[in-house]
């Protein structure tokens, strides 16, 4: 049945319902609302319920019962007086009163989890769903949309009951996708009207986690091939169930939804097509169509950071080819761009980027391409932390920010280990595809530890390449520029004060010391990996001996003609990054007079070598 024939039996069905049915649907999803809060129609369905009263707590007798509005009451009184009758997914035949009933019970309390749990039991199960259609209960029920409460009655049903066209493929079977599609527009309302209420949310994944159990993996491989198969056997499309768009339009209103964020995530994971990353030619450069920013990747080794003065008109460029995993990295950038401080979107993208582009291109690096691979690993976490530090230097007092551009250069110290230790092995192209999870610094796993046994000094520092990097941004670029703001706004200048009424934050001129925590951060991980895996036990016997602890207590200058006296450069090396690290301390402990307590730790942590 094409589609033309299924807008045909629509036309037929609502043909067949009184005036009232055939109307246009209402103008407003809140007039469509409003509908479920006229009792004369949950009146006219239900002519010979008496409403149940909720049994009262025998244990706590004297217990003053919470007081509901009349309306309420005789809602949950219809529930719980049929509720016996349909309730669970084996007590037989639903009926169209009955899933009208939860539509009604969820508009009066939209946290009711056995009401949403009621209305799957119905649309997952297909014998219940035909049996609860607008066209079953004019077979059953015509009658009752006469009377003084027909007009009413007509408006419910014609809106809150699907037409057994809408749940029947173009066999004229029971179609699961087509029962969702209806299901996910009938109630975004709902969702988007409590968008912090878990059981709206929780309703819409079950669902679809439902149809997923049964679908073929060959048909959700590819975007092409699913939408083949929802349109030959369901007559519809992948765009009628996207969830992304809904989840927008709840990140537009809230754009930290925690329930949204997680759900969206759940939903681009649970559809692989929707992540694709891109394929290693266009990462080599084989793709004639790529753009230069991407053939790049293939260039020279290293590059130097730029701030982009203009960088709100170039931060949403794609990083990597064009694929389906490159959208969802510019949705993010979109977020970011709305709002650079909203953690949520840094934490999605930085998810999406470790999990869904760095990892799964490890595991499918053709064996003869591993020193290539390194190089592109290298250049796509490079990218990602320019894209981080380009928001640092355009906001220098947001933290997430500093602390994504530091994850993604700890992700890829991680990668880089894993493929210099791997090129050793007999088989490293297997070693990478298996289940094992890529560990950040300070892994206690045997195979990144005592590293200096396997790994020369200088291929070791190499995978500190990007955090080393970093911790010169953020020394030379960034801090002077932190420094600017904050000068700025002791002196109270105009234009600073400009600055901070368009970014909407007094807290930001007493977060400067936000690149100071950065840079000492950066230096930690590499003394706290270098002192855990790749140092000797005899190592951090040398490290001792030639800088003790009560050295620090004296002053920095001592330490540092110490610290220059040093032969070995991995120790000297050390020494300096500790020093370094310790003076920032310090400076925090000062500045930052919220978290001193933790900056004083801090200082006996580093001071003490307290890195296990």
């Amino acid at each position: 049945m094409n589609k033309s024939a299924v807008r045909s039996e629509e036309s037929r069905q609502s043909s067949s319902l009184p005036s009232t049915y055939s109307s246009s649907s209402l103008n407003s999803e809140d007039e469509k609302l409003a509908l479920l809060s006229d009792i004369n129609a949950l009146q006219a369905l239900f002519p010979g319920v008496t409403p149940k009263e909720e049994t009262p707590l025998i244990k706590h007798p004297n217990m003053t019962p919470a007081v509901f509005s009349k309306k309420f009451d005789y809602v949950m009184g219809i529930y719980r007086a049929v509720g016996v009758t349909f309730k669970g997914t084996r007590v037989g035949p639903s009926t169209p009163q009955w899933l009208l009933l939860t539509s009604f019970v969820i508009q009066q309390n939209a946290s009711h989890y056995s009401a949403w749990k009621d209305r799957r039991d119905v649309f997952l199960q297909p014998s219940r769903l035909l049996t609860s259609t607008r066209d079953a209960f004019m077979a059953e029920n015509g009658q009752q949309c006469c009377g003084d409460k027909s007009d009413s009655l007509a408006k419910v049903i014609q809106e809150w009951l699907p037409a057994q066209c809408d749940v029947q493929g173009p066999t004229g079977e029971y179609s699961v996708w087509r029962a969702i599609r209806w299901e996910l527009k009938a109630m975004e309302r709902f969702a988007l009207m409590n968008p912090k209420n878990f059981q709206a949310w929780h309703h819409r994944g079950e669902m679809l986690r439902e149809a997923l159990m049964h679908a073929n993996s060959a048909v959700t491989g590819s975007r092409s091939a699913f939408d083949g198969y929802l349109l030959t056997c369901h007559n519809m499309q992948f765009s009628d169930i996207d969830e992304r768009v809904f989840c927008d339009a709840a990140l537009d209103d809230d754009s930290k939804n925690y329930h949204a964020w997680l759900y969206r995530s759940w939903f681009v994971h649970s559809f692989p097509f929707l992540l694709h990353p891109p394929s290693w030619d266009s990462l080599l450069g084989g793709d004639q169509g790529t753009e230069d920013k991407h053939s790049e990747l293939h260039a020279a080794p290293f590059r130097s950071f730029t701030v982009e003065e203009d960088w709100l008109h170039k931060c949403l460029q794609p990083i990597i080819p064009e694929c389906p995993l490159s959208d969802e990295l510019t949705s993010t950038a979109k977020r970011i761009l709305h709002d650079c401080m909203n953690n949520s979107a840094w934490c999605h993208r930085f998810y999406v980027f470790e999990h869904d582009l760095i990892v799964p291109l490890i595991r499918v690096i053709p064996p003869q391409q591993t020193e290539e691979a390194k190089l592109i690993l290298k250049r796509l976490c490079e990218c990602e932390m320019f894209y981080a530090l380009q928001w640092c230097a355009y906001e220098p007092c947001n933290e997430s920010s500093f602390v994504h551009a530091r994850c993604v250069a700890v992700l890829h110290q991680a990668v880089a280990i894993h493929l210099c230790l791997s090129s050793h092995e007999d088989a490293p192209h297997v070693f990478l595809r298996d289940d094992e999870i890529i560990q950040v610094a300070g892994s206690s796993s045997l195979r990144h530890m005592n590293l200096r046994d396997k790994l020369r000094w200088g291929a070791f520092l190499e995978t500190f390449r990007l955090l080393l990097c970093q911790v010169n941004v953020l020394s030379d670029v960034i801090t002077p520029r932190a420094e600017e703001f904050r000068s700025g706004g002791e002196g109270r200048d105009d234009a600073t004060i400009s600055v901070i009424r368009k970014r909407r934050s007094q807290f930001l001129l007493d977060n400067t010391h936000q690149v100071y925590t950065a840079r000492y951060r950066c230096l930690f991980t590499i003394l706290e990996y270098m002192w855990r895996c790749y140092f000797t036990v005899s190592d951090r016997e040398n490290v001792a001996a030639a800088l003790p602890p009560e050295v620090y207590a004296g002053g920095d200058a001592e330490a540092a003609a110490l610290a220059q006296q040093q032969s070995d450069d991995c120790v000297k090396f050390f020494l300096e990054a500790e020093l370094q690290a310790l003076r920032l301390a310090r400076r925090l402990f000062v500045e930052d007079d919220i978290r001193r307590k933790y900056w004083k730790h801090e200082m006996n942590i580093v001071m003490n070598r307290d890195y296990v």
